[in-house]
């Protein structure tokens, strides 16, 4: 494994393409995010399955957090126990009591779902989990170890509080200010 230092200006695009996917860039914010996450999830993260197209020499083809089935994308973030024991308790906690189970059902989902606000913080929590999601992954990956269900949870919780705190609330309705104080205090 290599590791280098990367200009400055492909950092500020990442983070730039990260804020995108987080909140949307102008125009149509769902779409230009589901845009993102469906590039994300089906094209560009680099599990197991997505590495058999390099002809790289793996000793195992199954998923580094369970080590059960075999790694890809839908496995990760979908079918994996530890990331559904992880969907239960973030969706729980923002008072969902269902949500879809495979990667069509959350683009379906997410675009006929909330609007607004509302939708704007369900695409956050979605981005957040799949962001811990990978990052422990990438923790089972190179380092041996996964963190714990509520470890996880609470850095997806942190994640979404903490872009939840920059939000203008004076310029939302009173239900999606409700909701985004609600959120802040659990």
């Amino acid at each position: 494994m290599s590791v280098f230092v990367l200009p400055q200006s492909t950092v500020k695009e990442v983070e730039k393409l990260f804020r995108g996917f987080l909140w949307g860039i102008s125009g149509n914010r769902s779409k230009l995010h589901l845009a993102s996450w469906q590039q994300v999830v089906n094209a560009h993260l680099l599990t197991r399955d997505n590495l058999i197209r390099f002809n790289l020499q793996m000793n195992s083809l199954l998923c580094h957090v369970c080590d059960g089935y075999i790694e890809s994308h839908n496995h990760l973030f979908f079918e994996c126990c530890l990331s559904k024991m992880i969907l239960n308790l973030i969706f729980s906690w923002i008072g969902f009591k269902a949500w879809p189970s495979d990667f069509n059902g959350w683009v379906v989902w997410l675009a006929n779902g909330q609007h607004g606000t509302t939708s704007s913080i369900l695409n956050l929590v979605v981005a957040a989990v799949i962001y811990s999601i990978w990052r422990n992954r990438n923790r089972c990956v190179f380092y041996g170890y996964s963190l714990t269900v509520d470890s996880i949870a609470k850095e997806v919780i942190n994640i979404v509080k903490y872009h939840l705190y920059i939000v203008n609330t004076r310029k939302i309705s009173l239900q999606d200010q409700l909701f985004i104080r609600k959120l802040q205090c659990n």
